[in-house]
């Protein structure tokens, strides 16, 4: 329910802060909108997607960080992540680890 989603911005807020503040020297915050084909991502979620891209491209109100992402894609970038020698912290959205994984969009 809402309470439930509001504790979980603020718990992942605080273990944001938490890593960004740690003495780790590369730091790479995953933040997907919605995560095709997790277990935890409710079927009726993802069948109603492509309902819902059609009438928010009709109105253009929706950025691309709120695109889903299939979760061997996520997976993808993650991992590219880890292997470049970038120090500092650095946050993925869709666009960010789709450039990752898919060079020429």
């Amino acid at each position: 329910g809402t309470a439930g989603g509001a504790r979980y911005l603020r718990v992942k807020g605080d273990m944001e802060e938490a890593v960004k503040s740690s003495k780790i020297n590369s730091v790479y915050l995953i933040r997907p909108a919605m995560i095709k084909g997790s277990r935890n991502t409710p079927g009726i979620l993802e069948c109603m997607e492509p309902c819902c891209w059609f009438a928010c491209c009709l109105c253009l109100c929706l950025p691309s960080r709120f695109h889903s992402i299939r979760i061997e894609d996520m997976a993808r970038a993650m991992t590219l992540a880890g292997l470049m020698e970038k120090k500092g912290v650095f946050v993925l959205e869709y666009d960010e680890m789709k450039a990752l994984f898919d060079p020429n969009p």
